[in-house]
């Protein structure tokens, strides 16, 4: 494993040519992505590109990660020369900017009505955007999560409760833990206001 992505590079090569053969962006000549490979692939819209990710060519083309998305990013080439980890401890980003972030207590369940009232190919980006941070996560780790947050829940007999308790560890683990530690990270060179809106209406309820 790179320490740098979730992917192996010879895992992610073979996938993305594979995922260009796919969307005729293929070039039989070569044993790595060309820059026209990598240009055409730029010009294909993200629902085509999720689409194809299902191939059956695309996913049988390296093995299963314990994570469910078609690829990731590999940091350190022409294209994305810097990983974010790296660009955090080096504050290689800019400064003197006022920024005020943070989340609301049921982000999850509001964050998964959103793709309902948008385009599908928006809808699909915006799901690709907001599950890919907690896929992130090792499998021990997520194992270690679910141990914590379902202590003591009966998820046969306690339903609603444990529907909540799975949105408030989405809401968590996506929203809440990376806009607190990009903050604190953000705040050592640029002035950030974090908030957390814990507000309930009384009207609010869960559809189980």
């Amino acid at each position: 494993m790179d320490y740098y992505t979730a992917d192996r590079k010879d895992w992610a090569l073979k996938r993305a040519k594979a995922l260009a053969s796919v969307l005729g962006c293929n070039d039989t000549q070569n044993t790595f992505l060309t820059a026209e490979q990598i240009q055409c692939l730029r010009s294909v819209s993200v629902e085509k590109i999720m689409r194809a990710a299902e191939h059956p060519k695309v996913t049988a083309a390296a093995p299963k990660l314990p994570i469910d998305t078609p690829f990731l990013p590999i940091f350190g080439d022409e294209y994305i020369p810097i990983a974010p980890r790296i660009a955090w401890k080096t504050k290689a980003f800019k400064n003197d900017t006022e920024l005020l972030i943070g989340t609301v207590y049921n982000e999850t369940p509001m964050g998964s009505m959103i793709p309902r009232f948008i385009p599908p190919s928006a809808a699909t980006e915006y799901q690709c955007r907001t599950t890919v941070p907690s896929q992130l996560l090792t499998m021990q780790e997520c194992d270690e999560l679910v141990r914590i947050y379902f202590l003591g829940i009966d998820e046969q007999r306690e339903r609603p409760r444990a529907v909540e308790t799975a949105m408030q560890l989405q809401t968590d683990v996506t929203f809440l833990c990376p806009s607190k530690a990009f903050a604190e990270s953000f705040s050592e060179v640029n002035k950030v206001g974090q908030y957390f809106f814990l507000y309930k209406s009384k009207h609010d309820k869960i559809d189980c």
